[in-house]
Parts: structure tokens; sequence; C-alpha cells
């Protein structure tokens, strides 16, 4: 989800256990030389889907890796069966009202843009909780643990 904290658990998780960290929306962004804000406003929505799968399929060849993926790209099957096939997926699941607080006012976030990005937010976790929660191999509440206390459950969670 946005704001969920992935890419910030993700750099944590990765120097803690010694491997590469790859965020996928800074890895689109090196690739485009402009933001993901500027690539949804210049090319469209199903340009940036297409661009995200296939810098997935590049992120994921990298091993032993953490990959933040961005928030929308399990929406697509063939992203699912990938994360599924090469990697762990791990879901920070955060509650609507803890992602409000962490991702209001911030104009980064392309699919929060318009006039109600509260009811955008609840649509969008609406749709995408279920198949978050299917798709993880590890889910781990986060909002209250501190970030090293989610990356210690991930660790002990990847150890069993």
């Amino acid at each position: 989800m946005p704001g969920g904290g992935k890419s910030t658990v993700g750099r944590f998780l990765a120097k803690r256990l010694g491997v590469t960290f790859a965020d996928s929306d800074l890895a689109i962004e090196h690739r485009m030389g402009m933001s993901v804000g500027q690539v949804f406003e210049k090319h469209g929505e199903p340009f940036f889907r297409d661009l995200e799968s296939d810098v997935l399929r590049s992120l994921v060849v990298v091993k032993p890796s953490v990959i933040a993926t961005g928030g929308g790209s399990v929406m697509r099957l063939e992203n699912r069966d990938l994360l599924r096939e090469c990697t762990v997926p791990i879901y920070l699941q955060t509650n609507l009202s803890e992602l409000w607080r962490r991702v209001r006012g911030n104009s980064r976030r392309p699919l929060l843009r318009g006039p109600s990005p509260y009811e955008r937010l609840e649509q969008i976790y609406a749709e995408r909780h279920p198949i978050y929660s299917e798709l993880a191999s590890i889910v781990v509440i986060t909002g209250k643990p501190t970030v090293a206390g989610v990356v210690e459950t991930i660790v002990s969670e990847l150890q069993r």
C-alpha cells in the first residue's frame, strides 16, 4: 500500500541480511529520467504498469536481494506469479488510518491526487488488501512496532 513502509523497511531489511536492496519505483525513475508522477502524467498509467512489470522482471533475477515493489504491481497476475516463483512475498499490513497519516499531503503519489485522496486510498486498500494477503508468504503488522522491530519479525519468519 502507499505509505506501507516498503522502501524504509526494505532498506533496513537488506542491510540486516547483508544483501542488495532495490526499489522498483526508483528503478523506474532512473530508467525514465523522471519521477513516477511525471511518468504517469506524460505516458499514463497503462504505460507505467507495463514498465513496472518489465522492471520487476529485471529485479527478481538479482539474488539474494530485497525488493520494494510498487504497491500496484500486484494487480497484474503476471507480476503475482513472478513474485510467487522468484521471491518470498512479504506484506507490510498497515491499517487505513495509519496509511492516511503517512501519505496525506504527499503530492508525489499520483494515484492519490485529485479531489478525494482519502476516498481513493480507501478504494485502493479495498482492492489490494485481499490480493496482498493471498500473495504474501509473510504478513507483518506495522504501525506500532519500530522499523527495527518489523525487520526482526521478518528475519525470524524467514528463518522458519
